[in-house]
């Protein structure tokens, strides 16, 4: 779930996709150029007009368009005429209410491809049109299955292409940390962890006073001292650190693809200079991963860090990292989630919201266990409580 909630992309908010939903094999429309079930029809004037200025921008000669994606931005694969390097490329338009997101995905692509040791991080962009809001870059056809970035399933070969993400993204923070001044993207800038966390305490409080009623909720914590501890993490959050890098911004199975090196990161619209450890809470409150699974990303993710300069004793690596796990999962809590009080969604089909939450929470206590300070943090006894008491009101 890693942006909170903001527009949707296929008719699916951000928090509804931390498991993406495989190819269903629809078929095109001619006329509109468009999958038969995607809501919002692409018109082929539109592809039309994008081919004919990436042809023109960058250089190429293209052919059997087909749009993938249709949200803040039309997005369309294009495979190339005549050329023996290039064999197709992605074109993505963005919608001019969304011109922030095309300069903070631009600077990211440019910033991220400008160090060398990160060139085959993101995907190559052959040309960023300004005026049109458009962007070009080399497609990557092989896409990691969603069940080997999910932990839908266990198997090795699921834990190979994990900690090589998370060993990658450890490499990518670390070499970036030298280079947040050069990340400048105007009026583009996004709210910070922080402020995000802040704005979210009222429906955060509302979801807590929902699910414990008046008579349990602990005599020596109320609602108001919760309210405490969370605006003292949205400080810490944004507090300077050694770690405030180049994120990505939007760690999801989907935003990931195999390269001929390793994993690559897609889709940098929420591209910013935040702490590192806000992307790493992709494995640890973003998808359900297995407890083994997550703890073999944490060390491939220190291992990426070290490689790259970042050298993290224990003691600093745990409390930085339950700092942005409680932001992240409080933060979460306010992203419309009284509704599961009255009834239970869908993730995506077949993946329960009410298991997702509660696994986060046993996530989170199971983080916390491994120091006594934060073991006996005000924060984690509000999670104690809760998870025993969504346990009772949501059972298995």
């Amino acid at each position: 779930m890693p942006n909170g909630p903001k527009e949707p992309r296929s008719g699916k908010s951000e928090s509804q996709r931390c498991v993406s939903q495989p190819d269903d094999g629809s078929q095109l429309n001619p006329d509109t150029l468009v999958r038969q079930n995607s809501m919002t029809p692409v018109p082929k004037v539109i592809v039309d007009e994008m081919l004919r200025v990436a042809e023109s921008a960058a250089a190429l000669r293209l052919k059997s368009p087909t749009v993938i994606q249709q949200g803040r931005a039309t997005v369309v694969r294009a495979s190339t005429r005549g050329s023996s390097t290039i064999a197709a490329v992605i074109l993505k338009r963005f919608h001019p209410p969304y011109h922030d997101h095309f300069l903070r995905e631009r600077q990211g692509l440019q910033l991220l491809a400008s160090i060398p040791e990160l060139k085959a991080f993101t995907p190559h962009l052959i040309v960023a049109h300004d005026t049109t809001l458009m962007l070009v870059t080399i497609c990557l056809d092989e896409r990691i299955p969603d069940r080997d970035l999910t932990g839908s399933h266990d198997s090795p070969t699921q834990d190979a292409m994990l900690m090589d993400t998370a060993h990658r993204l450890g490499l990518l923070h670390g070499h970036a940390c030298s280079r947040t001044r050069d990340f400048q993207v105007g009026t583009a800038e996004l709210p910070s962890p922080g402020s995000q966390l802040l704005s979210g305490i009222p429906a955060t409080l509302s979801f807590l006073e929902r699910a414990w009623f008046e008579e349990i909720q602990p005599r020596d914590f109320p609602l108001d001292a919760v309210g405490a501890e969370l605006t003292r993490v949205a400080r810490e959050v944004d507090a300077p650190s050694d770690l405030r890098t180049v994120t990505l911004g939007d760690m999801a199975p989907s935003n990931i693809l195999a390269g001929p090196e390793g994993p690559v990161f897609i889709d940098l619209e929420y591209c910013g200079v935040r702490h590192a450890f806000y992307d790493a809470m992709y494995w640890h409150c973003i998808c359900p991963f297995p407890s083994h699974t997550v703890d073999m990303m944490d060390t491939a993710y220190r291992d990426g860090l070290r490689s790259a300069g970042i050298d993290l004793d224990d003691e600093s690596f745990h409390r930085d990292m339950v700092s942005h796990l409680s932001h992240r999962l409080f933060w979460t809590l306010s992203w419309n989630m009284n509704g599961l009080f009255d009834e239970d969604r869908d993730v995506v089909p077949g993946v329960s919201t009410r298991r997702v939450v509660r696994e986060y929470l046993r996530g989170y206590s199971r983080l916390a266990a491994r120091s006594d300070d934060t073991q006996q943090s005000p924060l984690s006894r509000v999670v104690t409580i809760l998870e025993r008491r969504l346990a009772e009101l949501w059972p298995d």
